[in-house]
């Protein structure tokens, strides 16, 4: 085996292997939230992806919900840049129809980060 094939074989492993977790349980580094059914009842076209550092699955995906509720609130095109004590940022990329966006929320150590879809 080439050792080009041999790093990008690492290389994927090394992607794939954080984004297993158990939905629910308190996260010290980073873990994947299991969304697998529930991407589209979040409150936005579709919720691709949530990610957490020190706070459970549950509360992460209770956060998503109620900050999609806030961005519709005050016009989907708006992102919440305070919520429940959290400071939110995001990155949009976008098409005529649609944009996608990845919103990271910090609060101390505690983080929620969650990649959307949004048809616009």
């Amino acid at each position: 085996m080439s050792t080009g094939i041999c790093a990008a074989a690492a290389a994927v492993i090394a992607v794939l292997a954080p984004a297993t977790s158990v939905a629910g349980r308190s996260a010290h580094s980073a873990s994947a939230c299991n969304i697998s059914g529930k991407g589209r009842k979040l409150g936005t076209t579709y919720v691709t992806s949530v990610t957490v550092k020190g706070v459970t699955c549950s509360t992460a995906l209770s956060f998503v919900k109620a900050y999609h509720s806030c961005r519709h609130k005050h016009g989907v095109a708006v992102y919440c840049a305070r919520l429940r004590g959290y400071r939110c940022s995001e990155k949009r990329e976008s098409i005529a129809t649609q944009y996608d966006s990845g919103a990271t929320c910090t609060n101390g150590s505690r983080r929620i980060v969650q990649t959307y879809t949004q048809n616009t």
